[in-house]
């Protein structure tokens, strides 16, 4: 019987990517900032832009509610004005691009399986032809 040897590297694969999110992928692993001074870092200022929440212009007193200016004035981000990611769970972490090898292989071992069972339809029907027109 042949053996599938994409299912042996897909298996591989799948290995190492675990053993790396495993070990910890990230500056956190490499002994940078720990992850509870980085919250810390990120925290968002609780102070408004001059002028919102000031009672004598805005009706409500509430800054929630105020319209404060975008940062950089877009809603949507322009390219490379992001920040690299520092942590694994983050957007372009080790988990994320774990996760998308994971999928792929995933989806490479499941067409793999496809195209062997093809492969053994294939070769059944073609023993029964033969098999039936050698006896008939």
């Amino acid at each position: 019987m042949r053996r599938f040897p994409a299912l042996a590297l897909v298996v591989a694969v799948v290995a190492v990517l675990a053993a790396l999110v495993a070990g910890g992928l990230g500056p956190d692993a490499a002994g940078a900032t720990p992850r509870a001074a980085h919250v810390a870092a990120q925290a968002p200022t609780t102070e408004p832009p001059e002028g919102i929440g000031d009672p004598a212009t805005d009706p409500d007193g509430d800054i929630a509610t105020d319209d404060a200016p975008l940062q950089g004035g877009h809603i949507i981000p322009q390219p490379n004005s992001g920040r690299e990611p520092t942590d694994a769970g983050d957007r372009g972490g080790a988990l994320q691009v774990a996760l998308f090898f994971v999928i792929v292989a995933g989806v490479a071992g499941l067409g793999g399986l496809a195209y062997r069972d093809v492969r053994k339809a294939q070769r059944r029907r073609a023993a029964e032809a033969s098999s039936q027109a050698s006896g008939a």
